[in-house]
């Protein structure tokens, strides 16, 4: 690299018209012998030398001055002396060249100008790149701005840039992370549009955006659009699904959760997924007075709710949700009981001995649940919830059925999850 630029400028200097201001040419002189002897001290004097003409009446409108700015404070990027005493040598070099190409209206420095847009383009990109990494992401962003502009200034130009889908990633990612909600729209929409992606994460972070707006249309929409390049992937059909759950938009979630599993039937998640839709129009029938319907789509649930655990042997909310199923057909049959006049002993009888019975099928649900729950619990504390959740469920059945022993040793340790 360093021979490359070498010869740019010993070319500059060969190729300089005489009336141009000396400090020009000094800077020339200084950064070359700087390149072919590493004396540092050159790489200074350039500086000063060409900081002074381009604010010199003679020089300030001369595209070649720019130009050699802009090659000073290059070198001064790439050396680890120089570069922390001028941290903003990147954004020096970078206007310097714009400057260069906007007075070279002959385009009398344009191959070699772009020559060096092409390497400040790549500095203003890792520029942002550090300042991600160190989480200063508004700043990341301004820098990704300007590697965009350095970009499509090349790209104007008919030159060659690589960087496009590196840079518009960062800037969507930097303002993200900023807070800049509308900018990163933009910039992962214009990502997505160019296809630039390799991959679908795009459109989840997309997604994920319009839903910290509560936009759930725009987060829907945009993982749509993934579906449409990515139809079978997992993360982009399994976040579509909770976001129609979370908005209880259950006649869409039915009809996507079929679709999910048509293309995946192995996956538990959407099994699982369509136990909740089964048991959630359930709950509508029974609300409406539709009893046949209620349990027939209850049993529907629980052959979903049966895959999921057949599928996946540890899924704790499929196998605690079978459990409630068993404990809803129980309390249909204690409603059936109520109903009928205390002289009915023997169908009360039968009634009583049939719930009994629910209720003991519950509890070998609810056991393995407890199982489950507590090995979460104890690789991770903060899995408190489903524990106490099925603790309680137990605790209940146990008492129901006269289970005493078992509903106090239960009992006890929900009074020692809570202390």
């Amino acid at each position: 690299m360093k021979r490359l630029i070498l010869i740019l400028i010993t070319l500059s200097s060969t190729q300089f018209l005489h009336a141009q201001s000396s400090n020009v040419q000094s800077a020339i002189n200084y950064l070359t012998n700087y390149v072919q002897y590493n004396e540092k001290d050159d790489l200074e004097k350039a500086r000063i030398a060409i900081d002074e003409a381009v604010v010199h009446e003679k020089t300030m409108t001369n595209a070649k001055a720019w130009l050699v700015r802009a090659k000073v404070y290059y070198y001064i990027i790439l050396d680890p002396d120089y570069a922390p005493k001028y941290p903003d040598a990147v954004e020096v070099a970078y206007t310097s060249l714009i400057k260069c190409i906007e007075l070279d209206t002959k385009g009398m420095q344009k191959d070699e100008s772009l020559v060096f847009l092409m390497m400040i383009e790549n500095a203003l990109y890792n520029a942002g790149t550090d300042s991600y990494n160190e989480t200063d992401y508004v700043g990341a962003f301004n820098e990704f701005k300007k590697a965009k502009e350095a970009h499509n200034v090349l790209i104007t130009n008919g030159a060659v840039s690589t960087l496009d889908t590196f840079i518009i990633y960062g800037m969507a990612s930097s303002a993200r992370k900023a807070g800049m909600k509308d900018e990163a729209k933009k910039m992962f929409q214009e990502y997505v549009d160019k296809k630039y992606d390799k991959d679908p994460n795009a459109f989840y972070m997309l997604s994920s955006i319009y839903l910290e707006d509560q936009d759930t249309t725009g987060a829907i929409n945009a993982l749509e659009q993934g579906l449409v390049r990515y139809p079978a992937d997992k993360g982009l059909i399994t976040e579509q699904l909770r976001i129609y759950l979370d908005g209880n938009k259950f006649a869409e979630l039915e009809k996507k959760t079929q679709d999910a599993i048509n293309k995946d039937p192995s996956n538990p998640i959407f099994h699982f997924v369509m136990g909740l839709v089964y048991e959630e129009k359930s709950n509508q029938s029974k609300a409406e007075g539709k009893k046949e319907q209620s349990v027939l789509e209850r049993d529907n649930a629980r052959i979903s709710y049966e895959e999921a655990f057949k599928l996946n042997p540890d899924y704790f909310e499929a196998i605690y949700n079978l459990g409630n199923l068993k404990v809803e057909d129980a309390n249909d049959v204690i409603e059936q009981i109520d109903a009928l006049p205390y002289t009915a002993t023997k169908q009360i009888d039968e009634l009583t001995k049939r719930k009994d019975e629910l209720f003991k099928l519950s509890l070998t649900y609810f056991e393995k649940a407890r199982t489950l729950a507590e090995f979460a619990y104890a690789t991770d504390n903060s899995q408190i919830n489903g524990l106490i959740a099925t603790l309680t469920a137990l605790k209940e059945i146990y008492t129901r059925l006269a289970e005493y022993d078992k509903a106090n040793e239960v009992k006890n340790k929900l009074a020692e999850l809570k202390k």
